[in-house]
């Protein structure tokens, strides 16, 4: 397994159309993707393990004002989980996400980005799963 490396916002410039910022007019439908990006481990016996560096969360956060026109920051969150479901007593982790809500179009552009995101994420990070969800969203 490699190192953890820096997260490479260059790597969804090739995903980042124009038109990825939504119509955020009166009724307008769009996709609101929610991205869970690990920044702690933390251990059964209390050791807290980095994941992702602050650094690394401001560049999401420019990354995502620059191609989406804004994002939300929700309060950071735990999950609590096994690494392996199979053997979850034995692989149980508590991790520490930021939070980034974004809008964009309900358009196969918009998951091929976050797609592409979740990808460079997992690879950057050393993380076997990064999570990022997709809700229908109308906006009034």
């Amino acid at each position: 397994m490699s190192p953890p490396r820096p997260f490479n916002p260059d790597t969804l410039k090739p995903y980042a159309v124009p038109w990825l910022v939504p119509n955020v007019g009166n009724w307008s439908a769009v996709w609101r993707y929610t991205v869970l990006v690990p920044v702690e481990q933390i251990l059964d016996d209390g050791t807290v393990k980095p994941v992702a560096s602050e650094q690394d969360v401001a560049a999401l956060e420019l990354m995502f004002i620059e191609h989406f026109g804004g994002i939300t920051r929700p309060p950071r969150s735990l999950g609590i989980g096994a690494r392996d479901p199979r053997r979850s007593r034995e692989t149980r982790e508590t991790n520490a996400h930021e939070v980034f809500q974004v809008y964009a179009p309900q358009a196969p552009a918009s998951d091929q980005y976050f797609q592409a995101l979740r990808f460079e994420l997992q690879t950057a990070l050393v993380e076997g799963q990064v999570l990022i969800g997709r809700e229908d969203v109308l906006l009034l």
